[in-house]
């Protein structure tokens, strides 16, 4: 986790990434799953993840924050993942994270924009 914040700063910083939501890269097929059941303090751990396709003719540095929202549309957690696509490229990307049970239960997921 710690790597993946580290990455997405630096690739912030230089001003090479492009989001997810720009029209060059696309996400689709996102999908959650709870891969360590609700400890005590009723957490779950999940992973998330989504295809990323590159639309455009250069390499991209693509930062893909996937969002949990609930009913109301309030954001509940997100999530991020730094992604190196060559043109035309495809691929899965996932991480794994943390959250209430209860919040998981009744999130809807998202790219944020």
């Amino acid at each position: 986790m710690r790597s993946t914040l580290i990455a997405i700063l630096v690739c912030l910083a230089c001003g090479m990434c492009s989001t997810a939501v720009a029209g060059d890269v696309d996400v689709t097929s996102i999908a959650t799953k709870i891969v360590k059941g609700r400890d005590q303090s009723g957490d779950v751990w999940y992973a998330i993840k989504g295809v990323v396709k590159n639309n455009d003719k250069t390499e991209q540095h693509a930062v893909v924050t996937f969002q949990a929202i609930d009913s109301e549309g309030f954001e509940l957690t997100s999530v991020s993942v730094v992604s190196k696509l060559k043109p035309g490229e495809s691929k899965i990307v996932s991480t794994q994270s943390y959250m209430q049970e209860t919040d998981y239960k009744r999130a809807k997921w998202r790219v944020k924009d």
